[in-house]
């Protein structure tokens, strides 16, 4: 929609703090002000739209599982890196192959990989997770508490962004 107009700097500056004062939302200043002379491109493109940013909390352990599953993956899946990958970012073995197999199967890395890191991923990550095979004994002897923080995770409080149509 505004791609079809030819706004003069004033009418943009104008336009930016009706938005602001109409929608009464801040957001519309934070995008303006990370967007510049874009914002109303991202304006136009999600109008009437709504999405959900997680809490800081919540971003912050999806960026645990992340570095954890980027661990493991650039070792090849394997079960050494995986207790390595629990060492080195203080988690029990358990919670961090939860970690990798939450981030592998978003990710869809199934598809993007193959060979040995594949089997590996199989064997060493989904098939204990989906309870194909068995959790090996040394884990499940581990705290439950990592676990029901990640699954606590999932459920954390989310923003939501609404901008009007």
């Amino acid at each position: 929609m505004f791609s079809t107009y030819n706004l003069t700097d004033i009418e943009k500056e104008v336009f930016a703090e009706y938005l602001q004062h109409t929608m009464n939302n801040p957001l519309v200043e934070l995008v303006r002000y990370l967007l510049g002379d874009d914002y109303l491109k991202f304006i136009d493109i999600m109008a009437g739209s709504t999405f959900k940013i997680p809490s800081p909390k919540s971003l912050e352990k999806d960026l645990e599982s992340v570095k954890v599953y980027l661990y493991v993956k650039k070792n090849g899946f394997t079960e050494d890196s995986i207790r390595s990958a629990a060492k080195l970012y203080n988690r029990t073995v358990l919670a961090s192959r939860k970690s990798v197999y939450k981030v592998g199967k978003t990710l869809g890395v199934e598809d993007l990989i193959e060979g040995d890191s594949l089997n590996n991923y199989i064997l060493n990550i989904k098939n204990v997770e989906e309870g194909i095979s068995s959790v090996p004994e040394n884990e499940s002897k581990e705290s439950t508490e990592d676990i029901e923080e990640t699954e606590e995770t999932e459920n954390q409080q989310v923003d939501e962004v609404k901008l009007d149509e």
